[in-house]
């Protein structure tokens, strides 16, 4: 079934399938680290499997944007959002050790539970600069979508709040098991809301890579994405351990934090999807700007003595990178040639991947001190924001004329 000739219909099911999306996977990114503890899995073992995720979504990241170059890029969601539909089965019906490890690394159902995270697969940065290339349109759109399904991560947060009422009556690991059901139905809603767009590709590559000027310009993206990649993996994967570890929370005051955090990502992204810069140089100054606060909400969390003090960086952290987050999308894939933003937004996605299995690191650093992984995640955050000015500063105005 298809809608061509109608945009707007199809980006609304777009819009649903990341909202559904959304609410699924950053309720399991949740949960996987808690569950994981739950059923006797050391911290160190769990960064461990969190790095393998991480490098196995790299290969997708990598791989499934540039066969979109070549077939288009609804096939490639498509595709990407399979794995998802059985990873989460396999979480919620499986109670062998061997299959949970293997549906989080290769269901790429684990790792950082940002509301990011939530709407972002292979391939969708790409299908949005394929279907409008203005870059004003772009960032309205991305926007749009990271508004959507940072709101919709909000019912991720709920569900694992919710785990804290049904624990007492199913067990601690079986209540997280049922709630894993529901996010595999979640995930097939998405799955099947995605078989519903339209696409335009007026122009696909059938041989080669990059052209040399998006090679270059790609190439800058990956100094500043990164450094930011490690600092997700070493910070954020483990996040809501470092809740349990630093405060002795449960799933219901972490839940709580995460849907406050979601609520005002998602606000700030719509916020910015309305936002009209009036020259390249101020939007790439605000993009870094945004990184560079990140880090330091970040690094003042994690120095903070007490609870609702940390909480509040977290979610005023939260809201800057709802804000910054479609700004910094947008230039990603300004200065790349049509034809190229399947291999270059999966090359710059495989570079983000590969840094966040620093996540292996995570349990090491968190067993040493424990305010230790978000200091190191605050601290790269910063220099990432600030590397990305440096690269771009001279050419982000001739990429954008």
């Amino acid at each position: 079934m298809s809608l061509l000739g109608n945009p707007e219909k199809s980006f609304r099911f777009l819009l649903l399938s990341r909202s559904v999306r959304s609410a699924a996977l950053v309720f399991t990114n949740l949960s996987v680290p808690l569950y994981l503890s739950d059923i006797g899995f050391p911290v160190i073992t769990i960064g461990l499997v969190l790095a393998g995720m991480a490098l196995y979504t790299m290969l997708l990241s990598l791989f499934l944007p540039m066969i979109g170059d070549r077939i288009g890029f609804k096939r490639i969601l498509i595709y990407g959002e399979i794995p998802a539909v059985f990873a989460l089965s396999t979480l919620a019906f499986s109670t062998n050790w061997i299959a949970i490890t293997a549906a989080v690394i290769v269901g790429g159902v684990g790792g950082t539970p940002g509301a990011m995270r939530g709407f972002f697969s292979p391939g969708l940065t790409a299908y949005v600069a394929g279907q409008w290339p203005s870059r004003t349109e772009r960032q309205s759109r991305i926007g749009q979508i990271s508004g959507v399904g940072s709101l919709s991560a909000i019912t991720g947060g709920v569900l694992l709040t919710i785990h804290s009422y049904l624990s007492p009556i199913l067990g601690n690991a079986p209540a997280f098991r049922f709630l894993f059901s529901i996010a595999a139905v979640l995930a097939l809603i998405s799955l099947f809301s995605l078989t519903l767009l339209s696409e335009t590709r007026p122009e696909t590559r059938k041989k080669g890579l990059l052209t040399a000027k998006s090679a270059r310009y790609t190439l800058r993206v990956l100094g500043a994405t990164a450094i930011n990649g490690s600092a997700i993996g070493i910070g954020i994967s483990i996040l809501p351990l470092w809740w349990r570890f630093m405060f002795g929370l449960g799933s219901f005051w972490i839940g709580t934090i995460f849907s406050l955090s979601y609520l005002m990502t998602g606000v700030f992204s719509i916020v910015s999807s309305r936002i009209k810069f009036s020259s390249p140089h101020s939007a790439l100054k605000t993009a870094s700007t945004a990184w560079i606060l990140q880090g330091v909400a970040l690094a003042l969390m994690a120095l903070s003595p007490l609870f609702y003090l940390a909480a509040g960086f977290y979610v005023l952290r939260s809201a800057i990178a709802g804000f910054g987050s479609p700004i910094r999308s947008s230039i990603n894939v300004q200065g790349i040639r049509e034809g190229d933003f399947g291999a270059a937004t999966g090359i710059q996605g495989m570079a983000v991947r590969m840094a966040q299995s620093s996540s292996g690191a995570s349990g090491y650093l968190l067993e040493t001190s424990v305010p230790l992984p978000e200091e190191v995640a605050g601290v790269l955050q910063m220099l990432a924001g600030t590397v990305y000015f440096v690269l771009f500063r001279k050419i982000y105005r001739q990429a954008t004329t």
